[in-house]
This record gives C-alpha cells, sequence and structure tokens, in this order.
C-alpha cells in the first residue's frame, strides 16, 4: 500500500482508512519484535537467502535467551548487537579473503597498493602470481 493508497482510502472511507493504517502499523510491531525488520536490513535485496536470515535471527534468538530483555527498549538493543555481531563476522570473513588472494606492496608508510596474488582460471583452479610470497 503506498501513502497515496491510505491516504484516498481514509478520505473516501475514514473508517476503513484507520483500521487499515492500524494493520500497517501491527504488522511493522510484530516485524519489530521477532527481529524480521533487523535481519532483512542485512540482506542483499536480490542475492539474499533464506539460510543467511536465518544466520541472524539465531543470533537475535542467542542473545534473547541470555540476556532475557525486559521491555522493548532493550530488545531492541538486543538486536542492534545481533546485527553488530552479524556485520562483524562479515566483514571478517572478507578480511581473510583479502589475506589469502592479496599482498600490501609499498612502504611501511602507507604508500603502496594490494596485489592480487591469485588468479582464479574459468574452470575454478587458482595460481599464485610470479613475486608473491606465500605466508
Amino acid at each position: 500500500m503506498t501513502w497515496f493508497d491510505l491516504a484516498g482510502l481514509i478520505e473516501h472511507d475514514p473508517e476503513r482508512g484507520q483500521a487499515a493504517w492500524q494493520t500497517l502499523k501491527d504488522e511493522a510491531r510484530q516485524e519489530l519484535a521477532t527481529g524480521f525488520r533487523a535481519a532483512r536490513t542485512l540482506e542483499p535485496p536480490v542475492t539474499g537467502r533464506p539460510y543467511e536470515r536465518a544466520q541472524v535471527m539465531v543470533i537475535v534468538e542467542a542473545l534473547r535467551q541470555a540476556l532475557e530483555p525486559r521491555d522493548v527498549l532493550e530488545e531492541l538493543l538486543v538486536q542492534h548487537m545481533a546485527s553488530a555481531y552479524e556485520l562483524n563476522l562479515r566483514w571478517q570473513a572478507l578480511v581473510v579473503r583479502r589475506m589469502e588472494t592479496e599482498v600490501w606492496q609499498g612502504s611501511g608508510t602507507g604508500s603502496g597498493r594490494w596485489r592480487t596474488c591469485v588468479r582464479r582460471s574459468g574452470s575454478g583452479t587458482s595460481r599464485w602470481r610470479a613475486g608473491c610470497r606465500r605466508g
């Protein structure tokens, strides 16, 4: 439902319009209470998979169980902690991948560049480039 749809409904049938608005708020409240809204914000819109949402929801559930939030504010903090932890895990995975495939070449002063040391062929095999050290 768009704002235009809701405004039109309220204008032509105020009672049904208010009921529709209440339904939207109830659905939003349910998304917030379950952690679905927080989990959805972490999903890529096109390539997201159900397993990735399940991973976030398991973190939310574990924090809920351990911390036993007493009110809405504490529940929001649990969801925020779960989101931050999930993003931390994603960044760690990215850094590890980068460490495995690239090496810094340059001075200790910060000037230099990352050099890709692993080349992937179309068949999925990897080859180390000349001039790159392993380990």
